[in-house]
């Protein structure tokens, strides 16, 4: 009798702890596939007062702008070869968008200042390496971040200024590509990939806190300020199936694992809307698996 009730105590305490009794950080709840469609999706951008989303297209060296209701195609401006990372600030309604560089064949990188109001390019940052691939906007003063991933730094920029003004070096990985901000605790987010990991620098120091596994080849991060989450998309369309990472912020310099959440090969860009409580995953096209947005409800 004493071993049965030894033997039904661990059952119990199993299917307590069992990954499939936890509540996940992420439901999926609707995949909207769309047919027909080649081109891998890259950044977004949302502006949910103007009902506008912002769409880099690398492969049209365009920015594409859509009614965000109805996904119907309203306006778009013309960028330089290889379109890619995008942040938006809206005290001034400007966009920064990343294009040049590597796939443009050129030995510099542009930071294109685009008016969200009238569309129209305003001005072009030149940044002396071929590769930038995410930027992060600091309201409180002049500074934007950005990942100058062929030197594995972070580069500094005033907005003002208009030009570079000092540089942080990534010592946990290699080639540093995503990027989110925390600026109520000062903290940076970078992704590497070489290895793969999530890196926390204090921007008052520009020197690393911590850094936690991530899953492959990262191309996205969205920083949660309510629940203080962290969700990094990654997956090769040639690799394993790809995966959410969900980490959280315990204070300023501690960080935690939630969990990995299963999506699909080349799921690794994402958009997080707080405002309406999702997660919009997009999913390239390669051979038989079509384009598709997965949509994920956020669960506190």
């Amino acid at each position: 009798m004493k071993k049965l009730l030894v033997v039904l105590a661990l059952v119990l305490a199993w299917v307590a702890k069992s990954p499939a009794q936890e509540k996940v950080p992420l439901k999926l709840v609707q995949t909207v596939s769309f047919a027909g469609v080649t081109r891998n999706w890259d950044h977004f951008g949302v502006d949910l007062k103007s009902n506008r989303l912002f769409v880099t297209d690398g492969e049209a060296s365009e920015l594409k702008i859509y009614d965000y209701k109805t996904l119907e195609l309203v306006g778009h401006t013309p960028l330089s070869i290889d379109a890619d990372p995008i942040v938006y600030d809206p005290a001034t309604k400007y966009f920064y968008i990343v294009n040049g560089g590597r796939e443009a064949h050129t030995p510099y990188c542009l930071i294109s200042v685009v008016d969200a109001v009238s569309g129209k390019k305003l001005e072009d940052i030149k940044l002396d390496t071929n590769r930038l691939e995410s930027m992060a906007l600091e309201k409180s003063s002049q500074r934007l971040f950005v990942n100058m991933t062929t030197a594995n730094v972070i580069g500094v920029v005033d907005r003002q200024k208009r030009a570079l003004v000092t540089t942080w070096p990534i010592t946990a990985g290699l080639e540093n590509v995503p990027m989110q901000y925390d600026e109520s605790t000062h903290r940076l987010f970078v992704v590497t990939r070489k290895p793969s990991r999530l890196v926390v620098v204090n921007t008052d120091t520009g020197k690393e806190v911590t850094s936690l596994p991530t899953a492959d080849s990262v191309d996205d991060l969205a920083y949660d300020p309510v629940l203080h989450r962290l969700y990094a998309p990654g997956g090769n369309l040639g690799g394993a199936v790809g995966a959410v990472t969900v980490v959280q912020q315990k204070d300023a310099d501690h960080y935690e694992v939630l969990a990995n959440i299963p999506t699909k090969p080349g799921a690794r860009n994402a958009r997080l809307v707080p405002e309406l409580n999702k997660y919009y995953l997009s999913a390239s096209t390669k051979g038989p698996q079509q384009a598709e947005i997965m949509v994920f409800d956020v669960v506190p």
